[in-house]
């Protein structure tokens, strides 16, 4: 069973993936992207 939660180390910060709080976004409403996920956690996720 995959993790409905996942630890990520972003800009300094350490913060939660909440896989059951994810939706999907139109393009349109994002304001700046801030960053990537590395690869290593994408397989996590």
């Amino acid at each position: 069973m995959r993790p409905s939660r996942v630890e990520l180390q972003f800009q300094d910060k350490t913060g939660l993936i909440l896989l059951d709080q994810l939706r999907s976004a139109d393009k349109s409403r994002l304001i700046k992207k801030l960053g990537t996920v590395d690869s290593q956690t994408q397989k996590i996720i």
